[in-house]
């Protein structure tokens, strides 16, 4: 895509502050809704977005998750596009984002913040169920989410482990009626994990997050 391989080069780089971060944040956003504010390239990016059919999901919809539920427009998929882009080039991005708008099922990965417990490495607790230490856990969005929260005070105790769980998600976009989707992930599996994990001891590990 054209558009996005223009925008890449004038990206912040991962030593750039939260600034520049969030200045791009802002951008997107008028590139979207007020586009006389915006960089003509990210202007472009976006109404490409919009042109394609097939992303007519991303045009307002609400995404919604085992938990959660988040409107999602053009400029926030553009913002993801040149994130995944930055780390995995453009093609691997594109490729990404017509595989998840072609395929009913989501594989994901679920990480619950532990506390409670101390892991030298690594281990494996079922066949979609991984034990890491919380240094170990590569970064994420969902990590620096996470991070953010404790950061400022969220709870008493900081994540040493995170619990990896994989699991298989509807795509599910919707326009209206969120509560009728809306539902939460069983945690059943992973409170027996953790407490047969506690029976090794000597540890008591429980789910901040």
């Amino acid at each position: 895509m054209q558009a996005l391989n223009e925008v890449l080069p004038a990206l912040p780089g991962p030593d750039d502050s939260d600034g520049a971060r969030k200045a791009l944040s802002l951008l997107l956003h008028y590139a979207s809704n007020d586009p006389s504010r915006s960089d003509p390239r990210l202007i472009a990016l976006v109404a490409t977005l919009r042109e394609d059919p097939a992303l007519e999901l991303f045009n307002g919809y609400m995404q919604v998750l085992p938990g959660s539920a988040f409107r999602v427009e053009y400029d926030m998929l553009a913002g993801w596009l040149l994130e995944r882009a930055q780390t995995v080039g453009a093609n691997h991005a594109i490729s990404d984002l017509q595989r998840y708008v072609t395929t009913d099922d989501i594989p994901s990965v679920c990480t619950h913040a532990v506390a409670g417990m101390q892991l030298s490495a690594p281990c494996s607790l079922a066949p979609n169920l991984d034990l890491v230490p919380w240094e170990a856990l590569p970064d994420s969005r969902q990590k620096r989410t996470i991070f953010e929260k404790f950061a400022l005070g969220f709870g008493a105790h900081w994540p040493t482990a995170a619990l990896l769980r994989k699991l298989t998600l509807p795509r599910l976009h919707v326009s209206e009626a969120v509560d009728a989707h809306f539902a939460r992930l069983p945690r059943t599996e992973v409170e027996d994990a953790l407490l047969s994990a506690g029976l090794i001891g000597p540890t008591a590990p429980y789910i901040l997050v």
